[in-house]
């Protein structure tokens, strides 16, 4: 399963890690999905021939970009990864700035093939473009950040199974379950 090869450390508003989706007032979502962001909006006109399936109306990798009162910031970083910043964001008065996701989606394995998770030194880059946004956009970053980084595949499976999520500290991460699970069955 490819999903097992990704992983992901992702913050809400409030600096408190959570799974890697955000949904949002307006009926669309936000969500990690390798190292890469899909955004779904279920009211959207599909045609024939759509590029993307289901729901999904929005694909971003890097760059600026607006999708109704999306708005998401992103650059690429080490570990084939993605540094993220979606924040849904109103022009009422007052303004709405209820709903915040940031993080990184990265790919799990160093080059000789060892499972490391998210490295802590991808972390420190992460935490240094966050800041650099914060000071560029007023992202609103929060004071604290919770860090427990989880596997995309372990999500996966967590999900079918009802189980919680299975997350750890950076630098502590144990190998995917899948990859686990096919070692037990080599002879």
């Amino acid at each position: 399963m490819a999903l097992s090869n990704w992983d992901t450390l992702t913050w809400n508003k409030d600096g408190m890690c959570v799974e890697g989706a955000l949904a949002l007032p307006d009926g669309t979502m936000v969500e990690v999905y390798k190292n890469w962001l899909y955004v779904h909006d279920t009211h959207a006109h599909r045609g024939k021939g759509d590029r993307f399936e289901g729901d999904i109306v929005l694909s971003f990798k890097k760059g600026e970009c607006q999708y109704r009162h999306l708005h998401l910031l992103g650059k690429r970083g080490p570990q084939e990864s993605i540094f993220f910043v979606a924040i849904y964001r109103t022009y009422t008065d007052p303004p709405t700035e209820a709903f915040k996701l940031f993080g990184i989606g990265a790919y799990g394995f160093n080059r000789s093939g060892k499972w490391t998770g998210i490295t802590e030194d991808t972390i420190s880059k992460l935490m240094v473009w966050l800041k650099r946004m914060d000071e560029e956009y007023a992202i609103g970053l929060p004071e604290f950040m919770e860090r427990l980084r989880f596997n995309q595949g372990d999500a996966f499976f967590a999900r079918e199974f009802g189980e919680a999520l299975p997350a750890s500290e950076p630098g502590k991460a144990q190998p995917p379950f899948l990859m686990q699970a096919l070692d037990k069955l080599k002879p």
